[in-house]
């Protein structure tokens, strides 16, 4: 039944490990944390790549400084096409070389033909990220999210490559969902009060038929006309729309 549940690489990969990563360069410990002027520079170069990237990614590169902010698909563009440029020279050889693990390790299992036949190496470089992560970042980086990294390859083998199996279509459905949501929204608010008019419109006309078969006339038409019987007057209740009830007497009428 686990096997049946695979990893979602959306939200362990991009929005787990890799978004880790970058706060902990941002505001991790001394030792990892850039300092302001490189994280100044990693900015400007996201900056200047903006307009280079192709109009095939949905999302264009941000500043760091809005990495909070950012989308899955930023931090995967992030992994596989832009860490092997920006962050070259600005972080230590050893921070670099562990990240080139995890980029290389993401590249073999998002390609269709080398997911199987390279899967085994894809998993011996997980486990080695995961152990430099821990010399490097101290224990308190390793989270079950790092940690489930080891057993993404396994459901690579099951489902086919990380992108048979990841959230994305289903996140970007959702906004088909949202506005079908607010559209009918829309049109249950616009029913209520189409029905509020019509209930509204009811009662007046069911309060000017009481005014008038209430009349004085009626009564005494009836009464000189002999057809109502000794039997006490009887009540139809009308229900209406909302809190009051209509009364509507009823006389009967001897055959």
């Amino acid at each position: 039944m686990v096997m049946d549940f695979p990893l979602d690489p959306m939200h362990l990969l991009y929005l787990g490990a890799i978004r880790k990563l970058l706060l902990t360069w941002i505001k991790g410990p001394l030792n990892v944390r850039l300092r302001k002027r490189l994280l100044d520079s990693l900015c400007l170069l996201l900056g200047s790549l903006r307009h280079s990237i192709p109009k095939e990614f949905a999302r264009k590169t941000r500043s760091i400084k809005f990495v909070l902010r950012w989308k899955a698909t930023e931090f995967r563009l992030f992994l596989l096409y832009v860490d092997p440029v920006v962050l070259k020279n600005l972080v230590s050889e050893r921070v670099y070389c562990n990240f080139l693990v995890l980029h290389l390790a993401s590249r073999i299992l998002l390609s269709s033909e080398w997911c199987e036949t390279r899967n085994q190496y894809a998993k011996q470089l997980l486990i080695l990220f995961i152990e430099e992560c821990e010399q490097l970042y101290g224990p308190q980086f390793m989270s079950y999210n790092i940690h489930n990294l080891i057993h993404l390859p396994n459901d690579v083998i099951r489902y086919g490559h990380l992108e048979k199996f990841s959230a994305f279509p289903f996140e970007n459905y959702l906004q088909s969902l949202k506005k079908k949501i607010k559209d009918l929204q829309k049109s249950s608010r616009s029913t209520c009060q189409t029905n509020s008019r019509n209930a509204e419109c009811f009662r007046k006309k069911v309060r000017s038929t009481n005014s008038n078969t209430c009349s004085n006339s009626f009564y005494e038409k009836a009464q000189r006309s002999r057809r109502i019987t000794t039997h006490p007057v009887s009540w139809i209740f009308f229900p209406i729309y909302g809190s009051q009830i209509s009364i509507v007497p009823f006389n009967l009428q001897s055959p």
